[in-house]
């Protein structure tokens, strides 16, 4: 995974993030959560550290492969 696709991935998670958490009311009024108030609530593991090791495992797959054999 490029150090471009890496910055992508982060992005689109934040943006999916914000989606989900949307704002919260309170009282009477309408706010957006800080970043850090989403960080804290999720208690997520980072994105990219979960993918690199699925990516490896599938690089490994494929490369078992024979030649021949179409990768589905």
């Amino acid at each position: 995974m490029t150090m471009e696709e890496t910055g992508e991935l982060k992005i689109f998670e934040r943006m999916i993030l914000w989606k989900i958490q949307g704002p919260i009311k309170e009282g009477e009024a309408w706010r957006i959560r800080a970043k850090r108030e989403r960080k804290v609530r999720l208690q997520m593991e980072d994105t990219v550290k979960f993918i690199q090791p699925l990516l490896l495992r599938w690089y490994g797959h494929v490369e078992r492969i024979q030649y021949q054999r179409m990768v589905k």
